[in-house]
């Protein structure tokens, strides 16, 4: 705050990982902060190559106000020489001076180059897993004078051996030797190879966002073959452990925070953490319903449930009709015939609610022959219709056909009862399917279906047909 209360920045004080912001500068170093430049103020991002760095303003990103002149210098190291100011260079005063200046009419990022001095060789150097470069060093880039003849030396962890040097290697007395020389006509780059004794394996581990693996350890680890290694993962608050991911097929059991692999080969896995409490799978439930009535829980549209979720239903028909069924895709219905039921979401489902006037989705010619509708074959019949028929549109589209030409032959067949046997006699074949139905299979079922709607209709329009041209029935 300055002297009126009015904020004017922070400051963040730590080591070679910081960040120091005020009004007209943000600096921000390895930390992955985003900072956006206000209004009438623009960014400069600077950075450098091998050889030398940027020490005013320093490298980063930094938040000028529009049109300041900012001052650049870059120095370069030992053996090294700047080159040019490169990047968004146009108000720059001098690409080729190291000390110059630049205006900040936009945001921009810019880059100082650096080059070696002639008569100099760079020597990058690095090495594989399983040792490291003494001499000179390791992960890192030497420089030498032109035919400087440099001794390199590699050495080996335990259970590992030296492999060979690879890379530029033309000038190498001994690629194969531990502790050997180069001779620097050039720049290069070269590794140390290093392998695992026989008898060893390696085993490297990892794992996701939301935890750690305490034992043995992340990283890589060497054991000795058959070796049997405890693994122990950690999750942090608010996540839970899955499952182990990678090279697990010695793993005693991959779902157990706490368990063991056996180091029959070299491998490596990943210790994967979830949230405790991870979004559910989604399944949708469309709803709707026929003339003369509604749905009243949960009502008519789209409706969205963990998937699993046992949905109630109620369906409410309007005065002069009643609930017939629930027609779609009923199979984890509990009961088509209620208005009131539930279904188990196992997936995205689309019900109906059907509704009629009252006597009107009855099995007439059925009921016409028997007499009555609680016959025993009617029953049957009728869980034919509600377990396979009305659980496709095929069927569902044949029982509409069946309720919309039978009242009229149930109504013949009632007014002449010596009828009666014969359906009866012609009903036995459809009886005798829907009693076997459960045994065959799904597309046996429909065609099964089929030929049920049709002998039955055929043989009541036969025997309408019959009547009508033979004497009159008593």
């Amino acid at each position: 705050m300055d002297k009126d209360g009015k904020f004017v920045g922070l400051v963040f004080a730590g080591t070679e990982n910081y960040v120091y912001i005020n009004k007209a500068q943000h600096i921000i170093n390895e930390l992955g902060i985003a900072v956006e430049p206000l209004e009438n103020q623009y960014s400069l991002t600077i950075s450098s190559t091998e050889g030398g760095e940027v020490t005013d303003p320093g490298e980063g990103m930094f938040i000028y106000d529009a049109e300041m002149v900012v001052p650049l210098v870059a120095e370069a190291d030992e053996h090294y020489y700047f080159v040019e100011w490169t990047g968004d260079v146009g108000t720059i005063t001098d690409v080729y001076d190291a000390t110059t200046t630049i205006t900040m009419n936009d945001s921009y990022s810019v880059t100082a180059n650096f080059a070696l001095d002639p008569g100099y060789y760079s020597l990058a150097i690095s090495s594989t897993e399983g040792g490291e470069v003494t001499t000179p060093g390791d992960e890192d880039i030497f420089v030498y004078a032109a035919n400087t003849t440099v001794n390199l030396g590699a050495e080996p962890d335990e259970h590992y051996h030296f492999g060979n040097w690879t890379g530029d290697v033309s000038t190498i007395a001994d690629v194969y030797a531990a502790s050997t020389n180069i001779t620097m006509y050039d720049s290069y780059s070269i590794t140390a190879n290093f392998e695992l004794n026989e008898g060893w394996y390696s085993l490297s581990i990892f794992s996701t966002e939301g935890g750690e693996v305490t034992a043995p350890g992340e990283g890589t680890s060497v054991h000795a073959a058959n070796t049997t290694v405890a693994l122990i993962a950690e999750p942090n608050v608010g996540y839970q452990f899955l499952r182990w991911t990678g090279n697990v097929s010695t793993i005693a059991d991959v779902y157990a925070a706490s368990t063991n692999i056996t180091m029959n080969a070299s491998y490596s896995i990943t210790a994967t953490f979830q949230t405790s409490h991870p979004e559910p799978v989604m399944a949708t439930l469309t709803v709707s319903s026929t003339t003369g009535g509604s749905v009243t829980t949960p009502g008519e549209g789209t409706f969205s449930y963990p998937l699993g979720t046992e949905v109630s239903l109620v369906a409410e028909a309007v005065s002069g009709y009643q609930f017939i069924y629930w027609s779609g895709d009923v199979s984890t219905f509990s009961d088509v015939d209620a208005a009131e039921t539930t279904i188990i979401l196992n997936g995205d489902y689309s019900i109906i609610a059907n509704f009629g006037r009252p006597g009107f989705f009855q099995c007439f010619i059925a009921t016409a022959a028997y007499g009555t509708p609680m016959a025993e074959e009617i029953e049957i019949l009728r869980g034919f219709r509600d377990e396979y028929l009305l659980t496709n549109p095929v069927g569902t589209t044949l029982v509409e056909f069946y309720y919309r030409v039978s009242p009229p032959i149930a109504e013949f067949i009632t007014e002449h009862p010596s009828l009666k046997p014969i359906v009866r006699v012609g009903l036995l074949p459809a009886v005798a399917m829907s009693a076997v139905a459960v045994n065959i299979t799904v597309d046996e079922k429909t065609i099964g279906a089929v030929l049920l709607v049709l002998i039955s209709v055929a043989l009541a329009v036969w025997a309408t047909r019959r009547r009508g041209r033979g004497p009159e029935y008593t």
